[in-house]
């Protein structure tokens, strides 16, 4: 494998991570917002539902961002230059 290719398949696996750990982290602060909320006022809890799955979708973005970049954008191939790779 080339180390051109490597290193946008590194890049890649890194984008999905941070995306999937920044999701998490977000889910539990406003999940722990939420039970705060929820004790003064429990009758919005569907409103509270909403904004607490919010977070959760930012870890969408890096599975997104992978299938931009294998299917559409196209230039994760054996040809990929070092300045494809790095960006």
């Amino acid at each position: 494998m080339d180390i051109n290719l490597l290193l946008a398949y590194l890049g890649i696996g890194i984008m999905i991570a941070l995306s999937g750990v920044g999701s998490a982290y977000g889910v539990t602060i406003a999940g722990n917002a939420t039970i705060g909320a929820l004790k003064k006022d429990s009758s919005k809890f569907g409103n509270f539902l909403v904004l607490t799955a919010l977070p959760g979708t930012q870890g969408l973005y890096g599975f997104a961002g992978y299938f931009m970049f294998q299917n559409i954008f196209g230039v994760l191939t054996p040809e990929i230059t070092s300045i494809q790779a790095a960006a």
